[in-house]
Protein backbone atom coordinates (compact mmCIF):
# COMPACT_ATOMS: atom_id res chain seq x y z
CA UNK A 1 0.00 0.00 0.00
CA UNK A 2 1.39 2.90 -0.92
CA UNK A 3 2.48 5.47 2.14
CA UNK A 4 -0.64 8.55 2.77
CA UNK A 5 2.25 10.67 4.14
CA UNK A 6 4.14 10.68 0.76
CA UNK A 7 0.92 10.40 -1.17
CA UNK A 8 -0.15 13.63 0.50
CA UNK A 9 3.27 15.21 0.22
CA UNK A 10 3.27 14.73 -3.40
CA UNK A 11 -0.07 15.69 -4.70
CA UNK A 12 -0.88 18.26 -1.47
CA UNK A 13 2.77 19.93 -1.78
CA UNK A 14 4.04 18.86 -4.79
CA UNK A 15 7.61 20.26 -4.21
CA UNK A 16 9.81 20.49 -7.15
CA UNK A 17 12.86 21.22 -5.12
CA UNK A 18 12.25 18.57 -2.09
CA UNK A 19 15.67 17.64 -1.98
CA UNK A 20 15.88 21.70 -0.46
CA UNK A 21 14.00 21.31 2.06
CA UNK A 22 11.85 18.82 4.08
CA UNK A 23 8.80 18.91 3.69
CA UNK A 24 7.69 17.67 7.38
CA UNK A 25 9.10 20.55 8.77
CA UNK A 26 6.59 22.98 7.00
CA UNK A 27 3.83 20.43 8.24
CA UNK A 28 4.96 20.42 11.55
CA UNK A 29 4.88 24.34 12.14
CA UNK A 30 1.70 24.86 9.92
CA UNK A 31 -0.34 26.57 12.14
CA UNK A 32 -3.59 25.73 10.38
CA UNK A 33 -4.16 21.50 11.12
CA UNK A 34 -3.25 18.61 8.22
CA UNK A 35 -4.59 15.38 8.40
CA UNK A 36 -5.09 12.65 6.35
CA UNK A 37 -7.42 9.79 6.36
CA UNK A 38 -7.86 6.30 5.21
CA UNK A 39 -10.97 5.48 3.23
CA UNK A 40 -12.84 3.86 6.33
CA UNK A 41 -12.36 7.45 8.43
CA UNK A 42 -8.64 6.29 10.50
CA UNK A 43 -6.43 9.26 10.89
CA UNK A 44 -3.09 8.32 8.97
CA UNK A 45 -1.42 11.58 9.46
CA UNK A 46 -1.99 14.14 11.79
CA UNK A 47 0.21 17.48 12.05
CA UNK A 48 0.72 19.06 15.66
CA UNK A 49 -2.00 21.85 14.33
CA UNK A 50 -4.65 19.40 14.02
CA UNK A 51 -4.04 17.57 17.24
CA UNK A 52 -4.19 20.63 18.92
CA UNK A 53 -7.23 21.68 17.26
CA UNK A 54 -8.94 18.44 17.76
CA UNK A 55 -8.34 18.82 21.99
CA UNK A 56 -5.01 16.08 22.09
CA UNK A 57 -1.70 16.76 22.95
CA UNK A 58 -0.11 15.54 20.18
CA UNK A 59 0.20 13.57 17.55
CA UNK A 60 0.38 10.37 18.21
CA UNK A 61 -2.38 10.37 20.86
CA UNK A 62 -4.85 11.09 18.14
CA UNK A 63 -3.07 8.91 14.64
CA UNK A 64 -5.04 5.60 14.47
CA UNK A 65 -8.21 7.04 15.93
CA UNK A 66 -11.29 7.24 13.53
CA UNK A 67 -12.69 10.56 12.91
CA UNK A 68 -16.52 9.65 13.99
CA UNK A 69 -14.70 9.16 17.38
CA UNK A 70 -14.32 12.77 17.44
CA UNK A 71 -17.34 14.36 16.29
CA UNK A 72 -20.87 13.65 17.82
CA UNK A 73 -23.55 12.08 15.70
CA UNK A 74 -24.78 14.92 14.26
CA UNK A 75 -21.90 15.93 12.73
CA UNK A 76 -21.01 12.25 11.56
CA UNK A 77 -24.16 12.72 9.68
CA UNK A 78 -22.70 16.40 7.83
CA UNK A 79 -19.42 14.52 7.34
CA UNK A 80 -21.47 11.06 5.22
CA UNK A 81 -23.24 13.35 3.28
CA UNK A 82 -20.82 16.38 2.38
CA UNK A 83 -18.28 13.03 1.08
CA UNK A 84 -21.00 11.65 -0.77
CA UNK A 85 -21.83 14.92 -2.28
CA UNK A 86 -18.01 15.58 -3.21
CA UNK A 87 -17.53 12.25 -4.46
CA UNK A 88 -20.80 12.14 -6.76
CA UNK A 89 -19.82 15.54 -8.15
CA UNK A 90 -15.98 15.70 -7.89
CA UNK A 91 -15.91 19.33 -6.50
CA UNK A 92 -14.28 20.25 -3.19
CA UNK A 93 -16.13 21.84 -0.85
CA UNK A 94 -15.68 23.21 2.15
CA UNK A 95 -17.49 22.49 5.68
CA UNK A 96 -18.24 23.68 8.88
CA UNK A 97 -18.29 21.76 12.11
CA UNK A 98 -19.44 22.91 15.88
CA UNK A 99 -16.92 20.56 17.13
CA UNK A 100 -16.64 19.79 21.15
CA UNK A 101 -13.35 19.04 22.23
CA UNK A 102 -12.51 16.50 24.97
CA UNK A 103 -12.03 18.84 27.69
CA UNK A 104 -15.31 20.39 26.85
CA UNK A 105 -14.51 23.13 24.85
CA UNK A 106 -16.65 24.56 21.55
CA UNK A 107 -15.19 25.49 18.91
CA UNK A 108 -16.00 26.45 15.13
CA UNK A 109 -13.95 24.10 12.63
CA UNK A 110 -13.90 24.58 8.74
CA UNK A 111 -12.54 21.86 6.93
CA UNK A 112 -10.90 22.44 3.69
CA UNK A 113 -10.50 18.46 1.71
CA UNK A 114 -8.84 17.74 -1.01
CA UNK A 115 -10.16 14.48 -3.76
CA UNK A 116 -9.55 10.89 -2.67
CA UNK A 117 -6.47 9.48 -3.45
CA UNK A 118 -6.99 6.12 -5.43
CA UNK A 119 -6.83 4.16 -2.15
CA UNK A 120 -9.72 6.50 -1.23
CA UNK A 121 -7.81 8.05 1.23
CA UNK A 122 -8.10 12.17 1.94
CA UNK A 123 -5.90 14.99 2.92
CA UNK A 124 -7.36 18.46 3.91
CA UNK A 125 -7.23 21.24 5.94
CA UNK A 126 -8.79 22.02 9.13
CA UNK A 127 -8.87 25.52 10.97
CA UNK A 128 -10.41 27.43 13.99
CA UNK A 129 -12.90 29.99 12.92
CA UNK A 130 -14.37 30.55 16.18
CA UNK A 131 -13.76 33.96 16.86
CA UNK A 132 -14.35 34.75 12.75
CA UNK A 133 -17.75 33.48 13.28
CA UNK A 134 -17.58 35.28 16.92
CA UNK A 135 -16.69 38.63 14.84
CA UNK A 136 -19.25 38.49 12.31
CA UNK A 137 -22.08 37.37 14.67
CA UNK A 138 -21.31 40.74 16.48
CA UNK A 139 -20.94 42.54 12.77
CA UNK A 140 -24.40 40.80 11.92
CA UNK A 141 -25.99 41.85 15.00
CA UNK A 142 -24.80 45.25 14.99
CA UNK A 143 -26.20 45.52 11.31
CA UNK A 144 -29.06 44.46 12.75
CA UNK A 145 -28.98 47.37 15.51
CA UNK A 146 -28.82 49.85 12.91
CA UNK A 147 -31.25 49.00 10.60
CA UNK A 148 -33.83 48.72 13.78
CA UNK A 149 -32.41 52.66 14.58
CA UNK A 150 -32.38 54.09 10.89
CA UNK A 151 -35.86 52.50 10.53
CA UNK A 152 -37.30 54.06 14.03
CA UNK A 153 -35.98 57.02 12.85
CA UNK A 154 -38.49 59.82 11.75
CA UNK A 155 -36.54 60.71 9.20
CA UNK A 156 -36.53 59.04 5.73
CA UNK A 157 -32.84 58.26 4.78
CA UNK A 158 -31.68 57.31 1.19
CA UNK A 159 -28.51 55.95 0.44
CA UNK A 160 -27.18 56.13 -3.18
CA UNK A 161 -24.17 55.34 -5.56
CA UNK A 162 -22.41 58.51 -6.42
CA UNK A 163 -24.32 58.70 -10.02
CA UNK A 164 -27.72 58.36 -8.02
CA UNK A 165 -28.72 54.79 -8.31
CA UNK A 166 -30.40 53.77 -4.58
CA UNK A 167 -29.47 51.09 -2.74
CA UNK A 168 -30.80 51.33 0.82
CA UNK A 169 -33.71 53.29 2.35
CA UNK A 170 -35.46 52.81 5.55
CA UNK A 171 -39.39 52.23 6.06
CA UNK A 172 -39.96 56.29 6.52
CA UNK A 173 -38.68 56.93 3.20
CA UNK A 174 -40.95 54.36 1.79
CA UNK A 175 -44.34 56.30 3.79
CA UNK A 176 -42.72 59.62 2.67
CA UNK A 177 -42.25 59.03 -1.33
CA UNK A 178 -43.41 55.46 -2.03
CA UNK A 179 -42.72 52.44 -3.00
CA UNK A 180 -42.59 53.22 -6.43
CA UNK A 181 -40.02 56.00 -5.60
CA UNK A 182 -37.67 53.38 -4.09
CA UNK A 183 -36.39 49.78 -5.09
CA UNK A 184 -33.22 48.10 -4.08
CA UNK A 185 -32.95 46.74 -7.96
CA UNK A 186 -30.97 49.52 -9.02
CA UNK A 187 -33.49 51.01 -11.14
CA UNK A 188 -34.70 54.03 -9.04
CA UNK A 189 -32.63 57.07 -8.45
CA UNK A 190 -32.79 59.82 -6.10
CA UNK A 191 -33.79 62.13 -8.52
CA UNK A 192 -37.17 60.91 -9.03
CA UNK A 193 -38.01 61.57 -5.11
CA UNK A 194 -37.08 65.35 -6.04
CA UNK A 195 -39.24 67.65 -7.84
CA UNK A 196 -38.28 68.36 -11.47
CA UNK A 197 -37.71 72.09 -11.24
CA UNK A 198 -35.03 71.12 -8.26
CA UNK A 199 -32.90 68.73 -10.45
CA UNK A 200 -29.84 71.26 -11.39
CA UNK A 201 -29.91 72.51 -8.22
CA UNK A 202 -29.40 68.96 -6.83
CA UNK A 203 -27.03 68.73 -9.24
CA UNK A 204 -25.11 71.23 -8.38
CA UNK A 205 -25.37 69.87 -4.88
CA UNK A 206 -23.73 66.59 -5.81
CA UNK A 207 -21.27 69.13 -7.08
CA UNK A 208 -20.15 70.15 -4.08
CA UNK A 209 -20.35 67.09 -2.37
CA UNK A 210 -17.75 65.50 -4.65
CA UNK A 211 -15.39 68.59 -3.99
CA UNK A 212 -15.32 69.66 -0.63
CA UNK A 213 -16.97 66.45 0.98
CA UNK A 214 -18.86 68.52 3.68
CA UNK A 215 -22.60 68.01 5.22
CA UNK A 216 -25.21 70.19 3.17
CA UNK A 217 -28.45 71.41 4.92
CA UNK A 218 -31.12 72.39 2.44
CA UNK A 219 -34.34 72.81 1.60
CA UNK A 220 -35.66 71.51 -1.35
CA UNK A 221 -39.00 70.70 -2.87
CA UNK A 222 -39.55 67.07 -2.80
CA UNK A 223 -41.64 64.51 -5.13
CA UNK A 224 -43.87 61.32 -3.96
CA UNK A 225 -44.08 58.77 -6.21
CA UNK A 226 -47.87 59.97 -7.34
CA UNK A 227 -45.90 63.54 -8.56
CA UNK A 228 -47.05 65.33 -5.01
CA UNK A 229 -44.51 68.25 -4.53
CA UNK A 230 -43.78 69.24 -0.96
CA UNK A 231 -41.42 71.15 0.90
CA UNK A 232 -38.39 69.05 2.32
CA UNK A 233 -35.51 69.79 4.24
CA UNK A 234 -32.62 67.66 3.29
CA UNK A 235 -29.19 66.88 4.87
CA UNK A 236 -27.08 65.31 2.16
CA UNK A 237 -23.31 63.65 2.62
CA UNK A 238 -20.93 61.58 1.19
CA UNK A 239 -20.03 58.41 2.95
CA UNK A 240 -16.35 57.04 2.05
CA UNK A 241 -16.31 52.84 1.33
CA UNK A 242 -19.49 51.50 2.74
CA UNK A 243 -20.92 49.75 0.16
CA UNK A 244 -19.24 47.39 -1.34
CA UNK A 245 -16.03 49.57 -1.06
CA UNK A 246 -17.20 52.26 -2.21
CA UNK A 247 -18.24 55.82 -1.56
CA UNK A 248 -22.52 57.08 -0.92
CA UNK A 249 -24.31 59.79 -0.84
CA UNK A 250 -26.78 59.78 2.46
CA UNK A 251 -29.50 61.65 2.31
CA UNK A 252 -31.68 62.34 5.11
CA UNK A 253 -35.23 63.79 4.16
CA UNK A 254 -37.72 65.71 6.31
CA UNK A 255 -41.09 66.75 5.52
CA UNK A 256 -41.38 70.49 6.64
CA UNK A 257 -45.08 70.77 4.61
CA UNK A 258 -46.53 71.68 8.55
CA UNK A 259 -44.00 73.72 9.27
CA UNK A 260 -43.85 75.72 6.25
CA UNK A 261 -47.80 76.62 6.95
CA UNK A 262 -47.34 77.48 10.09
CA UNK A 263 -45.22 80.14 8.60
CA UNK A 264 -46.86 80.87 5.98
CA UNK A 265 -50.07 81.17 8.95
CA UNK A 266 -47.25 83.53 10.93
CA UNK A 267 -46.58 85.41 8.13
CA UNK A 268 -50.44 86.12 7.33
CA UNK A 269 -51.23 86.88 10.58
CA UNK A 270 -48.35 89.61 10.77
CA UNK A 271 -49.22 91.04 7.69
CA UNK A 272 -53.30 90.96 7.05
CA UNK A 273 -56.09 92.80 8.10
CA UNK A 274 -58.30 89.61 10.07
CA UNK A 275 -61.01 91.78 9.61
CA UNK A 276 -60.91 92.45 6.17
CA UNK A 277 -58.37 89.95 4.64
CA UNK A 278 -56.70 92.81 3.14
CA UNK A 279 -52.78 93.99 3.84
CA UNK A 280 -52.55 95.35 7.24
CA UNK A 281 -50.14 98.41 7.05
CA UNK A 282 -47.12 96.53 7.24
CA UNK A 283 -47.99 93.56 4.37
CA UNK A 284 -48.76 96.81 2.79
CA UNK A 285 -45.12 98.62 3.63
CA UNK A 286 -43.66 95.40 1.88
CA UNK A 287 -45.92 94.80 -0.95
CA UNK A 288 -45.52 98.33 -2.06
CA UNK A 289 -41.67 98.09 -2.56
CA UNK A 290 -41.66 95.14 -4.68
CA UNK A 291 -44.56 96.86 -6.95
CA UNK A 292 -42.65 100.17 -7.26
CA UNK A 293 -39.24 98.50 -8.49
CA UNK A 294 -41.47 96.34 -10.51
CA UNK A 295 -43.45 99.69 -12.30
CA UNK A 296 -39.89 101.17 -12.85
CA UNK A 297 -38.76 98.33 -14.01
CA UNK A 298 -41.25 98.11 -16.79
CA UNK A 299 -41.58 101.79 -17.39
CA UNK A 300 -45.17 101.92 -15.50
CA UNK A 301 -46.75 104.71 -13.43
CA UNK A 302 -47.31 103.69 -9.81
CA UNK A 303 -50.64 104.92 -8.70
CA UNK A 304 -51.74 105.07 -5.48
CA UNK A 305 -55.42 105.66 -4.26
CA UNK A 306 -56.32 106.47 -0.80
CA UNK A 307 -60.01 105.33 -0.25
CA UNK A 308 -62.22 106.62 3.03
CA UNK A 309 -65.28 105.51 4.02
CA UNK A 310 -67.76 108.39 4.63
CA UNK A 311 -69.79 108.61 7.97
CA UNK A 312 -68.19 105.98 9.46
CA UNK A 313 -68.58 107.45 12.78
CA UNK A 314 -72.08 108.47 12.75
CA UNK A 315 -72.44 104.54 11.31
CA UNK A 316 -70.44 103.45 14.93
CA UNK A 317 -72.25 105.64 16.90
CA UNK A 318 -75.75 104.91 15.71
CA UNK A 319 -75.88 101.51 14.69
CA UNK A 320 -73.13 99.88 16.71
CA UNK A 321 -69.49 98.80 15.79
CA UNK A 322 -71.14 95.70 13.73
CA UNK A 323 -72.22 97.07 11.08
CA UNK A 324 -69.14 99.13 11.43
CA UNK A 325 -67.21 96.08 10.42
CA UNK A 326 -69.43 95.20 8.22
CA UNK A 327 -69.23 98.49 6.16
CA UNK A 328 -66.01 98.08 6.01
CA UNK A 329 -66.09 94.34 4.88
CA UNK A 330 -67.83 95.44 2.26
CA UNK A 331 -65.49 98.03 1.29
CA UNK A 332 -62.90 95.25 1.23
CA UNK A 333 -65.16 92.86 -1.09
CA UNK A 334 -65.46 96.38 -3.41
CA UNK A 335 -61.61 96.88 -3.93
CA UNK A 336 -60.76 93.15 -4.23
CA UNK A 337 -63.41 92.47 -6.87
CA UNK A 338 -61.96 95.43 -9.25
CA UNK A 339 -58.13 95.19 -8.62
CA UNK A 340 -56.03 92.25 -9.42
CA UNK A 341 -53.31 89.97 -7.94
CA UNK A 342 -50.49 92.62 -9.03
CA UNK A 343 -51.95 95.08 -7.08
CA UNK A 344 -51.25 95.62 -3.71
CA UNK A 345 -55.14 96.06 -1.50
CA UNK A 346 -54.93 97.31 2.34
CA UNK A 347 -56.80 98.60 5.14
CA UNK A 348 -54.26 101.56 6.44
CA UNK A 349 -56.33 102.07 9.47
CA UNK A 350 -59.48 102.80 10.80
CA UNK A 351 -61.77 103.28 8.33
CA UNK A 352 -58.61 103.96 5.62
CA UNK A 353 -57.91 101.89 2.67
CA UNK A 354 -55.25 101.97 0.60
CA UNK A 355 -54.57 100.50 -2.99
CA UNK A 356 -51.55 100.63 -5.02
CA UNK A 357 -51.77 99.51 -9.10
CA UNK A 358 -49.95 100.89 -12.42
CA UNK A 359 -51.30 102.67 -15.22
CA UNK A 360 -50.44 104.62 -17.94
CA UNK A 361 -53.85 105.70 -18.20
CA UNK A 362 -55.60 108.17 -15.50
CA UNK A 363 -58.75 107.80 -17.38
CA UNK A 364 -59.07 103.84 -16.79
CA UNK A 365 -58.23 104.72 -12.76
CA UNK A 366 -60.74 107.23 -12.63
CA UNK A 367 -63.20 104.25 -14.15
CA UNK A 368 -62.07 102.28 -11.52
CA UNK A 369 -62.58 103.93 -8.70
CA UNK A 370 -65.65 105.71 -9.56
CA UNK A 371 -67.31 101.91 -10.30
CA UNK A 372 -65.79 101.28 -6.54
CA UNK A 373 -67.93 104.07 -5.23
CA UNK A 374 -71.00 103.11 -7.29
CA UNK A 375 -70.84 99.27 -6.51
CA UNK A 376 -70.40 100.20 -2.26
CA UNK A 377 -73.95 102.08 -2.81
CA UNK A 378 -75.23 99.55 -4.43
CA UNK A 379 -74.50 96.51 -1.92
CA UNK A 380 -75.88 98.50 1.37
CA UNK A 381 -79.33 99.15 -0.72
CA UNK A 382 -79.45 95.52 -1.55
CA UNK A 383 -78.58 94.78 1.86
CA UNK A 384 -81.08 96.62 2.82
CA UNK A 385 -78.49 98.93 4.90
CA UNK A 386 -80.46 101.70 6.87
CA UNK A 387 -77.23 103.82 5.94
CA UNK A 388 -75.60 104.21 2.59
CA UNK A 389 -72.16 103.52 2.31
CA UNK A 390 -69.48 105.52 -0.13
CA UNK A 391 -66.00 106.77 0.13
CA UNK A 392 -63.91 109.69 -0.47
CA UNK A 393 -60.87 109.25 -2.86
CA UNK A 394 -57.66 110.41 -3.04
CA UNK A 395 -54.83 109.72 -5.58
CA UNK A 396 -51.37 110.32 -6.54
CA UNK A 397 -49.03 109.09 -9.36
CA UNK A 398 -45.10 108.64 -8.99
CA UNK A 399 -42.98 111.58 -10.08
CA UNK A 400 -39.36 110.61 -10.28
CA UNK A 401 -36.86 112.10 -7.90
CA UNK A 402 -38.23 111.50 -4.65
CA UNK A 403 -35.87 109.23 -2.34
CA UNK A 404 -39.03 108.00 -0.69
CA UNK A 405 -41.61 106.93 -3.50
CA UNK A 406 -44.64 105.35 -1.20
CA UNK A 407 -44.15 107.83 1.43
CA UNK A 408 -44.46 110.74 -1.29
CA UNK A 409 -47.13 108.93 -2.87
CA UNK A 410 -48.92 108.62 0.69
CA UNK A 411 -48.78 112.63 1.63
CA UNK A 412 -50.37 113.65 -1.79
CA UNK A 413 -52.78 110.92 -2.23
CA UNK A 414 -53.96 111.54 1.52
CA UNK A 415 -54.35 115.34 0.86
CA UNK A 416 -56.28 115.08 -2.03
CA UNK A 417 -58.30 112.73 -0.54
CA UNK A 418 -59.20 115.30 2.24
CA UNK A 419 -59.61 118.00 0.37
CA UNK A 420 -62.17 115.89 -2.00
CA UNK A 421 -63.59 114.96 1.54
CA UNK A 422 -64.69 118.64 2.53
CA UNK A 423 -65.79 119.47 -1.21
CA UNK A 424 -67.48 116.68 -1.70
CA UNK A 425 -65.66 115.17 -4.90
CA UNK A 426 -65.73 111.95 -5.52
CA UNK A 427 -65.40 109.88 -8.84
CA UNK A 428 -68.66 108.49 -10.49
CA UNK A 429 -69.66 105.70 -12.08
CA UNK A 430 -72.40 105.08 -14.60
CA UNK A 431 -73.35 101.45 -15.68
CA UNK A 432 -73.88 100.92 -19.70
CA UNK A 433 -77.51 99.85 -19.42
CA UNK A 434 -78.28 103.07 -17.13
Amino acid sequence: MTDPLHLFQEHFLQPKNSHLWDPNDLLFNLRDGIYVIDADGKILYANPAFAQLAGYMGTESIIGKQISDLIDTKSNQELVIWYEDMIATGQLKDIVLDYRKPSGESTILEINPGLPFADGSIRGVVRDITDNRENELKLARFEEFYRTVVNMLPSAVTVAKLDGTIVEFNQRAIELFGACNLRKDHTTNIYDSIAPSEHHRLADLFNQLMEHRLLINVELLLQKSDKTIFPGEVSIRIVPGIYDQQDVIVIISRDISHRKNLENDLRNMATTDHLTGLLNRRGFQIASKKILKQNKSNNLESILIFLDINGMKAINDRYGHSAGDWSLKMAAEVLKTNFGPSDALARWGGDEFLVLTASSNDTTIYEIIGKCNYQLKQMSNEEASPFGLSFSIGMATLQDGHENDLQYLLDQADKMMYRNKRNGDSPTFEPMNQ
